[in-house]
């Protein structure tokens, strides 16, 4: 359940139902206000930011419920907004939460129908509804989107080898590592 803090005063009743049926909850602030009305824009554009970079450095850091957290309260501050509920989707994803992935991924691609990782992380769900198929074409989308996409290329590849379709993988892997970034080429998990 997604609510503003102020929901448990005005409408107890709900807040209560939802308990009752452990749903999670997902508060935002207090109140909510859209940030054009803001008198200092400049300043939640700040605090965004910096929110968004402590949730980044916490899921780095494999501290998910801080991370989810941060992406919680960028979203507080500006509702809707894509990278941010992808980064929450992630998190989610990396809990086995495949359903609130699947959600906040949706949100994501309905105002932002480009955006790459979103397709990507929604093949995730679809690999774990047993879907390969529709995991292959979220992938196809990641790459259409950002062609030097290259951890979808590695992950499409791994699905095709998995399917048994084995040229169609080595292509995609072939790809991939043309768009490999040098550093990447380094970590040990390549070599």
């Amino acid at each position: 359940l997604t609510c503003n803090a102020r929901v448990c005063e005005a409408y107890p009743q709900v807040a209560a139902a939802a308990r009752e049926g452990k749903w999670e909850f997902m508060g935002h602030s207090y109140d909510q206000r859209p940030i054009h009305c803001e008198p200092d824009q400049a300043a939640i554009a700040q605090r965004i930011g910096a929110l968004a970079q402590e949730a980044r450095q916490a899921a780095a850091s494999g501290r998910l419920a801080q991370a989810m957290q941060g992406w919680q309260q960028v979203l507080a501050l500006s509702p809707g907004q894509p990278q941010a509920l992808v980064q929450l989707a992630q998190c989610h994803l990396q809990q086995g939460g495949h359903e609130r992935a699947r959600e906040l991924l949706q949100q994501a691609l309905a105002v932002q129908p480009d955006h790459a990782l979103a397709h990507a992380c929604m093949a995730r769900v679809h690999v774990a509804d047993g879907d390969r198929e529709a995991a292959l074409a979220a992938l196809d989308n990641a790459i259409t989107h950002e062609p030097a996409a290259w951890g979808a290329r590695f992950e499409k590849a791994g699905l095709l080898e998995d399917a048994g379709r084995r040229r169609e993988a080595a292509l995609s892997w072939s790809t991939g590592l043309q768009y490999m970034p040098p550093e990447a080429m380094q970590s040990p998990q390549v070599q």
